[in-house]
């Protein structure tokens, strides 16, 4: 295991973690703080639920969180990347509802949920 400090990451932009089996991201995490595309894709995150890490990256403009065995995005996604995030890959988990406050995310373009157990969509999301 290594440490991610500001000096050595702090100016990085792009970040590939594609499935590597992590099932936690180290607290370190949010030092990365100039990321704007992050894919974590194919890692089965503890819980099923993204890592709180993650939402502080205010930066983020691309996450992509599809097939982690995730069971729900948290509430906490559109307040805190709701600024930057204009695409959100979460295909192929196992996600039943989106974050009510999803259509606050009012610069995404791209959203993904594809091959999930959804049964409605939240309030400001567009139905096909």
């Amino acid at each position: 295991m290594f440490a991610l400090s500001p000096a050595s990451f702090g100016r990085l932009r792009a970040l590939n973690l594609r499935g590597n089996g992590l099932t936690a991201l180290l607290p370190s995490f949010p030092t990365l703080s100039s990321l704007t595309s992050l894919n974590l894709s194919g890692n089965p995150f503890d819980a099923g639920a993204l890592p709180q890490e993650v939402l502080a990256l205010r930066q983020l403009r691309h996450l992509d969180v599809s097939m982690c065995q995730l069971e729900a995005l948290p509430d906490e996604l559109a307040p805190a990347l709701g600024g930057a995030l204009t695409r959100l890959d979460a295909g192929i988990n196992l996600l039943t509802r989106l974050p009510r406050n999803l259509g606050k995310l009012t610069r995404l373009q791209h959203l993904d949920v594809s091959a999930n157990m959804l049964t409605s969509l939240p309030p400001g999301v567009p139905k096909a």
